[in-house]
């Protein structure tokens, strides 16, 4: 499903247990960025700190297993968003 924003599509694959899963492959607080490599083996995922923020995370730890969504930019750049880190029986 896609919906438009006034500054971006926003790609939406679905909720909860049908969200992308990955883990958290670098992620510097400092610099305010890092990546996620998803589970099923695609192209790795720019997250910002502003989103790991915005989904009541403090920071990301490498190793770390989370869903999120995938959010498209008008210039065809992807960034997570809505990320939740998962619990062991969801690993």
């Amino acid at each position: 499903m896609t919906k438009s924003a006034s500054s971006a599509n926003h790609y939406t694959p679905g909720r909860g247990a049908n969200m992308p899963k990955g883990r958290v492959t670098t992620f510097n607080a400092r610099n305010g960025y890092g990546f996620i490599t998803p589970d099923d083996g695609g192209a790795d995922c720019f997250v910002h700190l502003s989103a790991v923020e915005a989904s009541g995370l403090m920071v990301l730890t490498v190793g770390q297993r989370v869903s999120y969504e995938v959010l498209v930019a008008r210039n065809g750049k992807v960034s997570a968003v809505n990320l939740a880190g998962l619990r062991t029986a969801e690993r």
